[in-house]
């Protein structure tokens, strides 16, 4: 965990120098589509959306309010009973950026919260359970802009630690592609 964190910090610090000298726009909004690979051994995919919101208060720095679900349903082996896994992440923190014309860079710290839940359905019926816990985004991705209002998130990238119950998670791994809005200076 160590070696994750001084390596995103190494990345958030080269983006500085790096920062175009325009000002980049006042806000920007993402939505996307997203794949979080959980699991220490055997990994496991759940797939589901991702969608951001950033008020940047100047082409450098920005406040961050990101938010995720994934979805995975099972078959358990018994006709007609299904199992429905989801995960929920909500994060908040600063963003740095390195805006150049074609592209931008940005690497996030982000503190929150994640939930994960199940529902098993049975015909008619169904029942779930939930527990929520703290958690981290820690990464950051690249955007190609495609004018000045629009861009594409070619990645992003976010490692999500998590503590449930006592207990830490640090095997997920969220990846994220889509679309940005951009407005404002």
């Amino acid at each position: 965990m160590k070696i994750m964190l001084a390596l995103v910090g190494m990345f958030l610090l080269l983006c500085l120098p790096a920062a175009a000298q325009m000002y980049g726009p006042g806000w920007d909004g993402f939505a996307g589509f997203s794949v979080l690979s959980s699991g220490e051994t055997d990994r496991e995919q759940f797939f589901g959306w991702q969608g951001s919101f950033a008020l940047n208060w100047n082409s450098t720095l920005g406040l961050v309010a990101d938010f995720g679900g994934q979805y995975k349903g099972r078959d358990i082996g018994i006709s007609g009973v299904s199992l429905t896994s989801t995960a929920y992440q909500f994060l908040f923190g600063p963003r740095l950026n390195a805006r150049g014309e074609k592209h931008t860079l940005f690497g996030h710290a982000l503190l929150g919260g994640s939930r994960r839940g199940a529902t098993i359905s049975s015909g008619g019926s169904s029942s779930s359970a939930g527990n929520t816990g703290l958690a981290f985004g820690i990464g950051g991705g690249l955007d190609m802009n495609m004018g000045e209002d629009f861009a594409l998130r070619i990645i992003q990238l976010d490692w999500i630690p998590s503590r449930f119950e006592g207990a830490w998670d640090t095997h997920d791994v969220r990846f994220a592609i889509g679309f940005v809005l951009k407005s404002g200076e």
